[in-house]
């Protein structure tokens, strides 16, 4: 009997659909004949609530799953394959640290710091991020961008007489070893002249962006990733490179130039570049420009054009380093031709020292940004090569890793880093599975800290320049983002020259801020400017579509279909009102004159309202005119913007236009319950889609009748 009755009551059920898609179904019908159930979406107190139970509860498995996900490197060692991953990680390994060497000490001395730093950077960084990295193929480190913004902190904190900084002098202070191979009396007299030192300067901005990062990982920030788009963070690395070419012009040239810092830098650094043109040191200018051509010619018709023969790529930055020390050893380059070299480098690993906490009040911005832009590039590339290879990566973990690694570093004379683009695509294409090939980078990185180091005095600083600049080939290339943002999109156009326009005429961290800043009014006018349309009819189907799109289109008499594609709220509710107004042909507050009119008039038995409404005729026989609202694009709604819906809904019911709702989102329906708006369009005017309105309209038998 159960079975016949619910047959029965579904027989019933369905002949009453069927009756009703002929009348046009509501919301209401809808919902009582498919069976709606009453959803309440959890409070925020029970949502924290149900958080924190998940978070807090104690188990073994929770435990392993705490430890997984703080150290990824055995989650992925659990999978590790040491017949066949261990060979190609080594090789990966052994590639990226033969890359790594001269790439890390130009980028210390970008960052206006000994060459040594560099060589601390790549060690201790790839080795704490190696263990708790989400990613199985960056290849963290110095970097061109964040070793150009820790320069500008250092000038702007650091003492110097010509501008410029002589971080030479902190060695004495961070290694044992070199205090020892140097007199007392210049020990003495430097320390009193150096003020505060380059590195010290370093070391506390690394501890405090590492100290940042990890808070920001623990309270999961990384959400903050959607606010920075693509187009922004590719303006702000072509625009910083702009900076790293003008920084190396001096090594290049072999020329004085002075620091600058602020606003116009950039113009500053290049006016004085040429009125010192004239001092070039040709020797520097011929070791760099030779240095240019063989990495150019090597990495673009070897590498590139044989990457699918070549086992590994050729490591021709450390055959450049080795050949150039090799020449200005024989040449005797810094006495003959005072070639400018980068000078003693010291052997052995740096003593742990603390750094100056002190110093934290005057880097707080540079500090949070440097946390974030380096956080944005780790990631940007993470995902890129996760994808690539079929796994994911944790933004949140990327933040805990990568402070982590800036507060251990830290305390052993390492400056702010980050993934290095370059080696991690290297690191990926030579074969590297795991971030074991971290490690292994990590060895060949040691064995010139601990032996190999003093033999690189010789090398001349132009050649290091030299490479800076061909490593950055990736950034010159990314010009080419305007043409393709131009025919894609007007407003990422924008935000890109804009926010590339400020770095190179401010600086990297404020251009930065501006770039951001431009990109929030750029999401502000794009809801703004909500798309909106007039809808028709195609053909004898149920579809509606802009109607100058289609032959087939044609409008439904009496009925205008009015589209709002975005959020309904206090920024655009204008555009809604007056662009409802203007597609529709139907203004209220004309129709309201021209009816006061006709009540004074008895000569005139038809409303002359073609100059306010087009393609509305009316007479005396048909006066019922209705407005569908599609609302299935309005993603959200405010108070404002339910009140414009009330106040549209109220004017025009006064000139007897009806306004109906069609396809709202169950979301936005609540939002329209809680503002009260049911009490101006009552439930019986929000239809299941368009097409039932269409039909609710067009048999509605008085002008009243969807309203009760």
């Amino acid at each position: 009997m159960l079975v016949d009755g619910t047959e029965e009551n579904r027989e019933d059920s369905s002949e009453n659909a069927q009756n009703r898609l002929f009348t046009g179904l509501t919301q209401v019908q809808f919902d009582e004949l498919y069976g709606a159930r009453d959803v309440t979406p959890p409070s925020p107190a029970a949502l924290i609530k149900s958080y924190l139970v998940s978070r807090c509860h104690c188990s073994v498995q929770c435990l392993k799953q705490a430890c997984y996900g703080l150290f990824p490197f055995i989650e992925h060692m659990r999978h590790y394959n040491l017949r066949t991953d261990l060979l190609l990680d080594t090789a990966a390994g052994v590639t990226v640290g033969i890359i790594q060497v001269p790439q890390s000490m130009g980028f210390a001395m970008l960052a206006s710091l000994e060459p040594v730093y560099g060589l601390y950077v790549s060690f201790f960084h790839v080795l704490v991020y190696s263990f708790l990295g989400s990613s199985k193929h960056l290849s963290n480190g110095t970097f061109a961008v964040i070793s150009l913004m820790v320069a500008n902190v250092v000038t702007r904190l650091t003492t110097g007489d010509d501008g410029d900084v002589d971080s030479y002098v902190t060695l004495k202070f961070r290694n044992d070893t070199v205090a020892t191979k140097m007199s007392a009396q210049d020990t003495e007299m430097q320390a009193e002249t150096a003020g505060v030192m380059a590195i010290d300067v370093a070391v506390s901005l690394a501890l405090f962006t590492g100290l940042l990062q990890m808070a920001m990982g623990l309270f999961r920030f990384g959400v903050i990733t959607v606010y920075l788009s693509e187009p922004l963070i590719r303006a702000f690395t072509t625009g910083a490179a702009m900076h790293v070419v003008t920084s190396q012009l001096k090594h290049l040239f072999g020329v004085p130039v002075p620091v600058h810092s602020g606003a116009l830098k950039l113009i500053k650094t290049w006016v004085d570049f040429f009125k010192v043109i004239d001092q070039t040191n040709l020797m520097s200018l011929l070791f760099g420009v030779i240095t240019i051509i063989i990495l150019v010619l090597i990495k673009e018709c070897i590498n590139e054009r044989f990457k699918k023969r070549l086992l590994i790529p050729i490591p021709i930055e450390l055959i450049v380093v080795i050949t150039m020390t090799f020449i200005g050893w024989i040449g005797k380059l810094p006495d003959e031709y005072d070639v400018e070299v980068v000078g003693f480098i010291p052997s052995g690993l740096p003593a742990p020292v603390t750094p100056d906490v002190t110093l934290f009040s005057s880097m707080v911005s540079d500090a949070f940004v440097l946390a974030v832009v380096s956080w944005i590039i780790n990631v940007g590339m993470a995902e890129i090569l996760a994808k690539r290879n079929d796994y994911e990566i944790d933004s949140d973990q990327e933040l805990i890793a990568l402070g982590a690694a800036h507060v251990f570093g830290s305390f052993f004379a390492c400056f702010p880093g980050a993934n290095a683009l370059a080696r991690s695509l290297v690191q990926e294409s030579v074969g590297g599975v795991t971030q074991v090939a971290g490690l292994v980078s990590c060895v060949v990185v040691l064995v010139v800290l601990l032996w190999l180091g003093p033999y690189l005095y010789y090398l001349p600083k132009s050649v290091l320049a030299a490479i800076i600049l061909v490593i950055l080939k990736g950034m010159y290339m990314q010009y080419s983002d305007l043409r393709t943002l131009w025919s894609i999109s007007r407003l990422d156009w924008l935000v890109w020259f804009i926010t590339w326009l400020a770095v190179v005429l401010t600086d990297v961290d404020l251009g930065l801020l501006v770039g951001v800043a431009f990109s929030f009014i750029i999401v502000v006018i794009r809801t703004q400017i909500a798309s909106v349309a007039v809808l028709s009819r195609i053909g004898d189907t149920t579809f509606y579509k802009p109607g100058e799109k289609y032959y087939m289109a044609h409008s439904v008499p009496n009925i205008k279909i009015f589209k709002f594609s975005g959020p309904l709220y206090y920024i655009n509710s204008l555009r809604f009102r007056t662009q409802l107004t203007a597609l529709t042909g139907l203004d209220p507050k004309k129709m309201k004159m021209e009816m006061q009119k006709q009540r004074y008039s008895s000569e005139t038995a038809v409303y002359e309202l073609t100059s306010v409404q087009e393609n509305f005729e009316i007479s005396s026989a048909n006066r019922r005119r209705h407005i569908i609202i599609d609302s299935s694009a309005i993603c959200d709604i405010d108070i404002v913007g339910a009140n414009t819906i009330i106040a549209s809904i109220k004017e025009y019911n006064a000139v007897g236009v009806t306004v109906v709702l069609a396809a709202c989102l169950d979301k936005v329906q609540q939002q329209l319950r809680k503002a009260d708006v049911m009490h101006s369009l009552p439930e019986s005017s929000l239809f299941i889609s368009v097409h039932d309105a269409v039909i609710g309209c067009s048999t509605a038998t008085s002008p009243h009748e969807l309203s009760a």
